[in-house]
């Protein structure tokens, strides 16, 4: 009988599993940029669809106020 011991080099990342990590970064930095740009996009989308909104409605409502009023 012969003992099997485990092999420590299969629990560590080989240099190439390494270096691809490495070249990943940028693209991992890149996407998370890219998000929190998607982000503020859609932040600024939501503020500008809420004055679009307003002035559309703004003279509406303010002919309606006038006539009820009135």
């Amino acid at each position: 009988m012969f003992s099997q011991r485990p092999s420590t080099l299969s629990r560590r990342p080989s240099p190439t599993s390494n270096r691809q990590a490495w070249h990943d970064l940028p693209d991992l930095q890149h996407h998370h940029a890219r998000r929190r740009r998607l982000t503020q996009l859609r932040w600024m989308a939501g503020i500008a669809g809420g004055a679009v909104a307003a002035l559309w409605a703004g003279p509406l409502l303010w002919s309606c106020m006038c006539r009820l009023l009135a």
